[in-house]
């Protein structure tokens, strides 16, 4: 088995397991009323987080392909 294949069964392995966790948060993510400047949403799978959880981070992107923040109290925060 490649590597790459070994990656692929790792992950899905653990989407599995963490299936009925996924789906409320997957649902508030498509539901939620975003900013007009936030056009797609992207997820990016971190190879060495599996043993703290859920190894997937969320970006805001604009039309411009750049990840999109808003400011509060001059911090600038995810959506």
């Amino acid at each position: 088995m490649s590597i790459e294949q070994r990656f692929r069964k790792e992950v899905q392995n653990h989407l599995s397991n963490l299936s009925s966790d996924i789906k409320p948060v997957l649902k508030q993510l498509m539901e939620y009323n975003y900013p007009k400047e936030v056009v797609s949403l992207e997820f990016e799978v971190f190879a060495d987080g599996f043993t703290q959880g859920f190894p997937v981070m969320t970006f805001f992107m604009d039309e411009s392909n750049s990840e999109h923040f808003i400011d509060v109290d001059g911090q600038a925060q995810y959506p």
